[in-house]
This record gives structure tokens, C-alpha cells and sequence, in this order.
């Protein structure tokens, strides 16, 4: 990430270059090597390109095994052999497959016929045990130990010095005819690219009880971070390093008044506004503290003692905002629904329908050339209701610079601008005092201005929340760094154990013992050594179709084939070369770049995060080194011929 100066000259805008000076700035590079002229101009390849599918490996092994197993680290999981007994591998394929036990009754009926020694029942093939819960006040637990769980998880990472342990909890509702919610516990080990492990689950209407639900787990994280793990002759010091859990479930960690209450903001004590919903104005209000949290300064911000005070963590500090529900589906979302669809009593904000067309008719431009990074592709603006967190979150970063550009009125554009360049900067690796400081005050300004186009009732708790991102960012790094994606995905998990909706608690416990006997705990994706994939070489040629580079997977398909030069550059891949000397990329590049947008008469440009608007693609081929690479990029075409190019950042 550029340096943001607002003395520093606008190197890539229009009127101060021309197109001479572009030229040979941007196109004499180090390395490069001119070959034969081609008349392709357009952003993909050639259709006969081989797939880029990539490598993943489902996170089933997620799941709970005996602690007192012991079973060898394998790098990579192979297929049962072939003498495998039969047995063994049906119950595996059962396992695997999330086959129901009515199911593979069935089949177990039917296969008896030609191997006599296979059970008849699916509860016999699998080993199924009585699962002993305990009742809690309102509902059943169990508790599979914060012990055992770690124990796992060092077969896998045994070269640790020590045992950071991230906890997170959520409500999860099981059944849409019935309040019966299951909250489960899950904490995962910083540094180890697994998924999270369960330690704990409730089931019942409801909540649980704070102080029975945290009994176990602060019983034996106590133990722990005195005592430390030994595991194999080597003792792990353990600590808890921090909560990762929505607003609702903090609440209920913390015990402290729910959100919505005129004392809900966590970092500060102003007191919330009613105007119909409760409001926070943008105010200096003192900033609570681990100490004031503690002694409970603020009576009117707290409604119990958490249990978790006994394992010593900040109140404060330990419970990191969640930028997943708290930007992505609290503020964009939000914005998107009240820019597309309008509010009543409050400014008319909604867009015309010619508007909204051309807005989707960039979304759909990007869907066509987005990269396989993603979990989703641009949706029109008609299916905002659905938009999930990572599409808020790829648009906030990557679309509404370009696809709202000309389209909503200024103010409305400005305040889009402010959200996306602080975001851009507290997701990034670079997370120097300078820059999260800069974050900072496009935080404030946006939460300042948001009055004047969205009126104040959309000062809600997500958005004054916006303006203490930057504190924990300075605490932990980026902001991937405490989010709850990953914690989320294994609620997925969680719901799909339970199939019907007698004794619930029961299925789920009786899954995930039956997982973690029977499969290994892997990582959700592998990825292979850098450089060029050697098994993508296209037939009857000395070219590859396929790259592995810097954690991206580059290829010749549209939406994956645009990278970022160590000079800023940007390519457009039409095929890799390796030989003796290293391998290549052979591509064409763009030779005029200009500013997407600046703010603050600016101060900050699209050019300091490296966001560009490229043009005039050169005629001929050149080939670079691959090590010149720096980055994957989302590079969108536009109806006037050029290209909005923004680089990847997650």
C-alpha cells in the first residue's frame, strides 16, 4: 500500500501525463521481453483453457475424538485400501457422506445378502453409544472438554511454542416451527489452519444460563493457563486470547445490557437517543476500559457478573468487534437497502429505476470476470434480501467505487468512499499507526456525515460502532484476524448433524463423535508449491494454463488472469512458459492508468491504495519473470473500453 500523503502528486491521473509520458513510464520495465504481435484485446483467453478447479477438502473432520486416542499425523488422508474390511469402509462412506441411519439400514439389508458378517443396523455399523446429557435450568448439555479438543488439535501442530486459544459462541435456531436454539462453544488455536472444534453445546428454548453454560470451560481454561498442557513430553503454555462473537452473543458472554439499550456500546459510555429505535449521535464520550468494565463504573451497562472475569481477560479488550455482522451485514447491507429501496419519514434516498439498471449492469460485467477467490459472484441489486456477508463484503471493497460511481447522488457516493477506504486499509497486512490512523478519521467522518443524507435514524449501533474498529485493529491486526467467518461456517456444520426433531442434542453429539472416530482432522483447502503448475501444460505446446503465486491461483480464464507488476503494471495473462531460469508469465499490459476517485480534495486517491482505471491494452505480448508479480487483481471491464482494477486483499 502506497504511502497517503496529501502533498503527493497525482502520479496516474490523465491531465498531468500524457499518453507519450504513459507510455514510457508504464511500459519499458526490467525483465520484460517483447514477443509476437497478437490482435486479442479482450480480457479472458481462449476458450480451449484447462479448468482451474481448485483443491478442497471439506472440513468433516471438524468433529471431537476419545482423548485418550492416539492416531499419527498423515499429511494428506488416502482412500481405505482395497483389504480394508468392508465393514470399515461402509462405515467411513456413512460417515463421510452424512448418510442417514434409515438410509444405510437399507442398504445394509440389501448387502447382507453377499457378505453375511455386515450388521443388519446402521446403530451397530456405526458404534452408536447412549449419550449421557446433563440439565442444565432450561435445557441439556454436554460437555466434550476444552482438554480434549486441544489434544487434537497439537497432533496436527505439534511444533508450537504455546496455546493461544480463540473462543467464540452463537445462538443457532434448529427448527423454523420452534424456538429450540443449540448454542455451541467452539475456540480454535491462532496460527493453526484448521477449522474451529466444539468444546461444549446447549440445546433449549431460548438462552442458556451465562453462568452454567461458561462452568466447564472456565473450569478447565482456569487449569489450563495455570498449569499448561502436556502433551508428549512437552508442557504448552495456554491463554485465552480473545471472544469472537456477535453483539448479541457478546451481551450475553460479557452480561452486560443487550445493544439496543441506551447503554449498549461497548467501548464508550455515551447514552443511546429513542427516536423510535434507539440512536447513538456521534459524541466524545469517555472510552470504557478492561478496569471500569470490571469494577462496573457504568452500573446501567451491566445486568450480571460474567463468569468469564475469573479467567482475568479484558473485558474490553478481549472481545474484539465483529466486522462480519457488524459492517458487512449491519452498515452495507443496510446502506444498499435504504440507497435501492428508500425510507419512509426519513430523506428520500431510493435511486431511480434507470439507475438501478446500469448499477446491475455493472454487477452483472463483474460476475462475468470474477475471480475463483471468492466464495460468491455479484448479484443484481433485486437480490439484496439474500446478499450474504462475503457479497457485503466484496462490494463495500471491490464494486461500489466503480459500479455506484455517477449513479447515486454525491454525498451518498462520499459516504460509500469513506467506509471503502477504511475498510481497505484494516484489511490489509499493513497495519501501521499511520494508516489505521487515516481509517480512523474516514470512520468518524463517515458516522459525522451520515445525518445529512440518511437523516439520524440511521445512527443505529452498528454504525456509531464503526468508529472503535480502528482501536482493535491497533490491538490485533487486521480485521480477518478476529472475525467470525470461519465460526459461522461450522453453524452450518452444527445444523446439518441434526436431521429430525426428536432429542436433537442427542443427534448432534452422537455426529460428531461418530466424525472424529471415524475421519481426520484436515485443513478445508490445500494448496500446492508456488511457481507453475506442471500439470497444467496444454497439450501439444510448451505453454501452461495455470500458476500458483503469492497464496493465488492465476490462470488463463476470465476474472483470473489479471495481475499487478512489482512497478504497478497491470497484465492480463495469455499463457505461463518454465524452463531452467524460472518460470514466466507471457501477457499483455495496459498503458494508461488514471484515478478512479479522491477524497478530500485529494488528500486520498484510488492511486494510494493502488485501485486504478487502466486502458489501452499494447498489441504485443511481453513476458516477465514470475517473481515480479505482486498481486492478483479483480479486474472489471467498463462500456467505455477501459478496465476498473482493484487488487485483492483477502
Amino acid at each position: 500500500m502506497k504511502k497517503l500523503c496529501p502533498e503527493e502528486p497525482d502520479k496516474v491521473g490523465p491531465a498531468e501525463v500524457g499518453p507519450a509520458e504513459w507510455f514510457d513510464m508504464h511500459v519499458d520495465g526490467e525483465g520484460e521481453v517483447l514477443l509476437e504481435q497478437q490482435n486479442e484485446l479482450d480480457i479472458g483467453s481462449s476458450s480451449d483453457a484447462s479448468s482451474d478447479a481448485e483443491v478442497s477438502i471439506s472440513s468433516n473432520g471438524s468433529l471431537l475424538e476419545d482423548a485418550n486416542e492416539v492416531r499419527d499425523i498423515v499429511e494428506v488422508p488416502l482412500p481405505p485400501p482395497a483389504d480394508l474390511p468392508l465393514e470399515a469402509q461402509l462405515r467411513k462412506w456413512a460417515v463421510e457422506c452424512n448418510i442417514a441411519n434409515s438410509s444405510l439400514s437399507r442398504l445394509l439389508k440389501m448387502l447382507k445378502v453377499v457378505d453375511n458378517s455386515l450388521p443388519k443396523d446402521a446403530r451397530t455399523l456405526l458404534k452408536i453409544k447412549p449419550v449421557v446429557l446433563e440439565h442444565f435450568s432450561h435445557g441439556l448439555y454436554y460437555n466434550f472438554g476444552v482438554e480434549t479438543v486441544l489434544r487434537r488439535i497439537l497432533k496436527y501442530a505439534p511444533e508450537l511454542d504455546f496455546i493461544d486459544v480463540i473462543a467464540a459462541t452463537d445462538g443457532l435456531p434448529i427448527f423454523k416451527s420452534s424456538a429450540t436454539q443449540t448454542w455451541p462453544l467452539f475456540i480454535k488455536v491462532q496460527g493453526v489452519p484448521l477449522p474451529p472444534l466444539m468444546t461444549s453445546v446447549w440445546c433449549g428454548k431460548g438462552k442458556p444460563v451465562v453462568g452454567e453454560f461458561f462452568r466447564d470451560f472456565v473450569r478447565e481454561m482456569k487449569g489450563l493457563m495455570a498449569n499448561g498442557l502436556e502433551f508428549r513430553g512437552k508442557t504448552y503454555p495456554v491463554r485465552l486470547l480473545m471472544m469472537c462473537c456477535d453483539a448479541p452473543a457478546r451481551s450475553f458472554a460479557k452480561g452486560i445490557v443487550s445493544h439496543t439499550g441506551y447503554y449498549g456500546c461497548e467501548r464508550c459510555t455515551q447514552k443511546g437517543e429513542y427516536i423510535g429505535r434507539t440512536i447513538f449521535p456521534l459524541r466524545n464520550a469517555p472510552l470504557r476500559t478492561d478496569e471500569s468494565v470490571r469494577d462496573q463504573l457504568q452500573w446501567q451497562h451491566h445486568k450480571e457478573l460474567s463468569p468469564l472475569l475469573e479467567l482475568g481477560i479484558g473485558m474490553v479488550t478481549a472481545f474484539p468487534l465483529d466486522y462480519q455482522h457488524l459492517i458487512c451485514l449491519g452498515v452495507v447491507r443496510k446502506m444498499l437497502y435504504w440507497t435501492t429501496k428508500g425510507k419512509k419519514n426519513v430523506m428520500q434516498t431510493a435511486i431511480t429505476a434507470d439507475q438501478k439498471e446500469r448499477i446491475n449492469g455493472r454487477l452483472l460485467a463483474a460476475s462475468r470476470n470474477w475471480p475463483r477467490c471468492f466464495a460468491r459472484k455479484p448479484r443484481p441489486l433485486q437480490e439484496l434480501p439474500y446478499y450474504k456477508a462475503v457479497e457485503c463484503r466484496s462490494f463495500i471493497l471491490y464494486l461500489a467505487p466503480y459500479v455506484l460511481q455517477g449513479q447515486v447522488p454525491e454525498p451518498m457516493y462520499t459516504l460509500y468512499l469513506r467506509l471503502h477506504v477504511a475498510l481497505r486499509i484494516l484489511c490489509s497486512d499493513d497495519q501501521s499507526e499511520e494508516l489505521t490512523a487515516i481509517a480512523e478519521r474516514q470512520l468518524r467522518l463517515f458516522v459525522a456525515e451520515v445525518p445529512q443524507t440518511f437523516k439520524r435514524a440511521f445512527l443505529s449501533y452498528n454504525v456509531h460502532s464503526v468508529v472503535h474498529l480502528a482501536d482493535d485493529c491497533r490491538r490485533w491486526g487486521k480485521l480477518d484476524n478476529f472475525a467470525t467467518f470461519c465460526f459461522e461456517n461450522e453453524l452450518a456444520v452444527v445444523k446439518g448433524a441434526i436431521r429430525g426433531k426428536s432429542l436433537p442434542l442427542q443427534q448432534l453429539v452422537g455426529r460428531y463423535t461418530e466424525r472424529a472416530r471415524e475421519l481426520l482432522l484436515e485443513p478445508r483447502v490445500r494448496h500446492p508449491a508456488e511457481g507453475v503448475l506442471a500439470g497444467s501444460r496444454k497439450a501439444g505446446t510448451d505453454y501452461f494454463t495455470k500458476a500458483y503465486w503469492r497464496g493465488r491461483y492465476i490462470s488463463l480464464l476470465p476474472g483470473n488472469n489479471a495481475v499487478q507488476l512489482d512497478n504497478d503494471n497491470v497484465v492480463l495473462v495469455k499463457r505461463f512458459e518454465s524452463g531452467e531460469d524460472g518460470d514466466y508469465i507471457v501477457g499483455k499490459r495496459f498503458m494508461k492508468y488514471s484515478n478512479m476517485y479522491s477524497l478530500d480534495n485529494g488528500a486520498i486517491t484510488s492511486h494510494h491504495l493502488s485501485i486504478t482505471v487502466a486502458e489501452r491494452l499494447h498489441m504485443r505480448l511481453t513476458r516477465w519473470p514470475l517473481g515480479r508479480v505482486k498481486c492478483k487483481v479483480v479486474c472489471i471491464p467498463r462500456s467505455d473500453g477501459k478496465y476498473a482494477v482493484f487488487p485483492l486483499i483477502q
